[in-house]
């Protein structure tokens, strides 16, 4: 079961993992999520949460419980977003004390 995001933000990541796990079967169909850059801290978290995660960068976790487990970080984030933000003054970026 394969779950492609755009972003790699936190909340995406965690729904893409959420997601993921309740569609997978396995041992027919184990999950995997694929985004653009995975950093090392989410990689291990990929990993304790049984979910496979690969990037387009050439890092990733690949976990078949009990069978195999392959771990390859150290490549960088050739994916950067330096988007400006939108919206400035909706939302909690709007509050002042």
């Amino acid at each position: 079961m394969i779950e492609v995001q755009r972003l790699s933000t936190p909340k995406a990541l965690s729904e893409a993992v959420e997601r993921v796990r309740r569609y997978a079967r396995p041992p027919e169909f184990y999950p995997l999520v694929v985004v653009p850059y995975l950093p090392e801290a989410r990689l291990a978290e990929f990993e304790s949460a049984g979910v496979s995660g690969i990037d387009l960068c050439g890092n990733g976790v690949v976990v078949v419980p009990n069978e195999l487990l392959v771990y390859r970080t150290g490549c960088p984030n050739r994916f950067r977003s330096e988007d400006e933000i939108k919206n400035v003054f909706r939302g909690n970026s709007s509050l002042a004390a």
